[in-house]
């Protein structure tokens, strides 16, 4: 009993440490290089310029809402994204807190 009991929580443990994080680029999508994070923008709409779309991306981490948006920054940054666009924020707390934002990955031309 005990050794199920440690295989459990350890199990639970491993599944709340890790985050993933996936993207889908359009299948016409070109190449665009690799941008600053930093200065990757969010919205929750679609802004009101033009843009060019890229492909869709999530992410799921666990922690808070600050740690969901740095990650999904770093991830649209590695395929070229000046901004994040009609994002939406997701939250579970069951087993801990995990977070998780997705989006539309864009560039601004």
């Amino acid at each position: 009993m005990k050794k199920l009991l440690f295989i459990s929580i350890v199990s639970l443990f491993f599944c709340n440490a890790c985050s993933f994080h996936t993207h889908y680029l359009q299948s016409n999508s070109t190449y665009f290089p690799a941008t600053n994070p930093d200065k990757v923008e969010i919205y929750s709409h679609a802004p009101d310029r033009e843009f060019i779309v890229i492909g869709s991306v999530a992410v799921d981490v666990f922690g808070d809402d600050q740690s969901a948006e740095k990650k999904l920054k770093k991830e649209v940054a590695k395929i070229g994204g000046h901004a994040v666009i009609n994002t939406q924020m997701t939250r579970m707390t069951t087993a801990g807190s995990r977070s998780g934002l997705s989006g539309v990955a864009v560039r601004f031309p």
